[in-house]
């Protein structure tokens, strides 16, 4: 076999030397791919129900936070490498869960018998392996997709990789020539050596050339090593233009309708920018060309539906009044007028700083950060965010479609969520609480826990060790004498007045109140089911 094209057996050997870090991918929840298909004017299959078909799986991360929302749903992963099933497996025996399997077996393998799934997700694979593998993964998306179903596929793309492809090369020209039995790990630290020498030393400093091997240094110096082994290192690495990808795609049977998410750079282009590309290309295809070309994307996460499917170009706010509604952003300062048309700062969830003008969707945003981990439906909403503008009367037909429509910018730019479903979450502590078991485990780890609500929860020490206690058994004096002898038998050193606790029962007189407040703040991290 050439370097070019690894065996199916090669492949999996390089992701059982160094598994791939598996994380959950919050554009791949069911929920998200309902929405935006409801948005471009689909009927997609109801996610609390669905069967989800994820390709490439790795251990199974992904579908396991996936399940922890939808306990309804049926989740089958596939993945190659022995490995990283196998790590899979015993998680999910682990933790009990019943709504996931996950089967090694090559996607050249996969055929008629596998079934349709509702929802198909292939993340991080698309790119990274040969020609017959990426046909074979379309064919996948194409025949095993329920009539109503969406396929999310993402990929590398042009022009943003022709850079990152030239350090990529750079990269492997030095790998290659390392001793044969130099292991994976060893390999990415010599080619970060690499890439931080190369970007000191690159002349003049203030070239394009010097900042941009400096930039991609920066990000390499980021990344974990599994990401620069399998990104830089591995033998395919195949970056598209979107204009290629959608033609392979439409040949396979599919439509490419839309982004996974939108992109809040993009959606604050000037306004002259987006006329202009407009006027550039009628075709959708080309005009998204044309927007890679303008913001040099690197990456892109498409979704896809069969061809005979009717989706409408672009997302339509109509569709709103059918969806949920959460913050997505929280007011910079306390007391926010509302009121007021002056801008007010928000800053989202991912760190982006939002200024908001508009009264309305001022109102709107702060009453969903208030009622947050609750949702709202759009109707509520209405009411609710026109009682705070001190609004009387009823809305009318026009008031309904504005407000929509301001709903459907807040979600562009990462103010508000909209949402197909709503997951059985409990907004206050209930009696005996229960936390999801993926978050128990996580929790105990030491590892990021990502909430019911899909995003990533703030958890300070004292939460975290509640957490894999809220297994629905406990309840709050139970949960602080659970604790308390832990700090009484000195595995959890707590002091007072600078000495040590060791005493049982000044150890629950210390913790009581404590304990108490974290069950709110996690109740408020979305991490509590309803029960």
């Amino acid at each position: 076999m050439s370097m070019n094209a690894p065996s199916s057996d090669e492949k999996a050997s390089t992701y059982d030397d160094l598994p791939y870090e598996s994380r959950f991918v919050a554009a791949t929840h069911p929920d998200r791919l309902a929405t935006m298909a409801m948005l471009h004017g689909l009927t997609p299959p109801p996610p609390d129900r669905c069967r989800v078909l994820e390709l490439g799986c790795s251990d199974g991360g992904n579908l396991l936070t996936i399940a922890q929302s939808l306990p309804g749903a049926t989740l089958v992963g596939l993945e190659l490498s022995t490995r990283q099933v196998a790590a899979g497996r015993a998680l999910i025996d682990r933790l009990g869960v019943t709504n996931v399997a996950l089967h090694e077996r090559s996607l050249m393998e996969v055929d008629d018998a596998l079934g349709q799934f509702d929802y198909i997700i292939c993340h991080g694979v698309y790119s990274w392996v040969s020609a017959a593998v990426r046909a074979r993964i379309l064919d996948i998306c194409a025949r095993n997709l329920a009539p109503d179903g969406v396929a999310y596929v993402s990929y590398n793309t042009y022009p943003g990789w022709h850079l990152r492809g030239m350090v990529r090369g750079m990269l492997r020209f030095h790998a290659a020539g390392l001793p044969a039995d130099t292991d994976p790990a060893q390999r990415v630290s010599e080619v970060r050596r690499l890439l931080d020498f190369m970007a000191a030393s690159a002349t003049p400093a203030d070239s394009v050339y010097a900042q941009a091997l400096k930039h991609e240094a920066g990000l390499i110096g980021r990344s974990h090593d599994t990401y620069v082994f399998h990104e830089h290192l591995e033998a395919d690495n195949h970056p598209v233009y979107y204009h290629e990808f959608a033609a392979d795609a439409r040949a396979a049977g599919l439509l490419p309708f839309a982004p996974a998410r939108f992109d809040i750079i993009e959606a604050g282009l000037p306004p002259e920018v987006r006329q202009a590309v407009s006027g550039l290309a009628d075709d959708p295809v080309r005009r998204e060309q044309y927007l890679d070309f303008v913001v040099n994307r690197t990456f892109r996460q498409t979704l896809l539906v069969r061809a005979e499917s009717r989706p409408s170009l672009e997302p339509q706010s109509s569709a709103v009044a059918a969806l949920r509604l959460t913050a997505l952003a929280r007011p910079e300062t306390p007391g926010l007028d509302v009121r007021s048309e002056a801008p007010a700062g928000f800053v989202s969830l991912f760190g982006d700083r939002l200024t908001v003008g508009q009264p309305l969707l001022k109102a709107a945003v702060f009453a969903l950060f208030e009622r947050w981990p609750r949702s709202a439906g759009f109707d509520e909403l209405v009411d609710e965010t026109r009682a705070r503008l001190g609004w009387q009367t009823a809305a009318t037909d026009d008031d309904r479609r504005a407000f929509a429509t301001f709903l459907l910018q807040g979600h562009m730019t990462n103010l508000v969520n909209l949402h197909s479903l709503d997951p059985p979450i409990a907004s206050s502590p209930p009696a005996r609480p229960l936390a999801p078991p993926l978050a128990r485990h996580a929790a105990a780890a030491g590892e990021r826990v990502v909430n019911l609500r899909s995003c990533a929860s703030r958890l300070d020490d004292l939460d975290r060790l509640l957490v894999p206690l809220l297994d629905g058994t406990r309840d709050l004096p139970a949960l602080v004498e659970a604790l308390a002898r832990k700090v009484a038998d000195g595995t959890l050193p707590v002091h007072h007045e600078g000495q040590p606790v060791r005493d049982l029962a000044r150890a629950r007189e210390l913790l009581a109140e404590p304990v108490e407040r974290s069950l709110w703040k996690i109740a408020g991290e979305a991490l509590l089911l309803a029960v």
